[in-house]
This record gives C-alpha cells, sequence and structure tokens, in this order.
C-alpha cells in the first residue's frame, strides 16, 4: 500500500524561475553570454571599432543564409549555395579591383 501511494504522488513541480524557453530564447543568450566573456577577457572587444569590423565581415554570410532560409521555407531545396558562394569568394579575391 505505501508502495501504491509513493507512485501515485506527482513529482514536485519546478519553480517559475527555471521553466524559461530555452528552445526560443537560448540562441541569443549564448551569443550575448560570449559576447561578455569575450568583452570582459579584451577591452578592445566591444570597441565600435570592432563590433563595425565584425558587422562587415559577417553581412555577406547573412544575407547568404537570409536567402536560404527563404528558399527552405517555401519548400524549394537548394543545397548550391555553398559552392556558389565559394566561387563567388575566390573570383572576388583573384581580380583586381
Amino acid at each position: 500500500m505505501i508502495e501504491q501511494e509513493a507512485k501515485e504522488k506527482p513529482a514536485p513541480a519546478l519553480p517559475r524561475v527555471f521553466k524559461v524557453p530555452w528552445e526560443t530564447i537560448g540562441v541569443p543568450v549564448a551569443i550575448l553570454a560570449l559576447a561578455a566573456v569575450f568583452g570582459i577577457l579584451s577591452p578592445t572587444f566591444i570597441q565600435l571599432s570592432n563590433v563595425a569590423n565584425i558587422s562587415r565581415q559577417i553581412a555577406s554570410t547573412g544575407l547568404i543564409a537570409w536567402g536560404q532560409t527563404m528558399v527552405i521555407l517555401t519548400a524549394g531545396i537548394d543545397l548550391s549555395v555553398g559552392s556558389v558562394a565559394a566561387l563567388v569568394s575566390v573570383v572576388a579575391a583573384s581580380r583586381s579591383w
């Protein structure tokens, strides 16, 4: 009888603090945590010039990722994006503008 009562008791609920939707906010929280760690380790990391430099460097990859996301959302799976991006990078680097 005691064993049966122990099985019927529900597990204690977690406090509201631990019920965070990590599947929704996990990546932004991780990025902010990494930025905080690198900002503490290197005083020049969060300077405006460095943030602008990182933004310039990630712009092309961000545009490609956005375009690929739109293609996948419309069910038009296209896996040639990586090879085309690599080809454009090589051609742009080999040309003297």
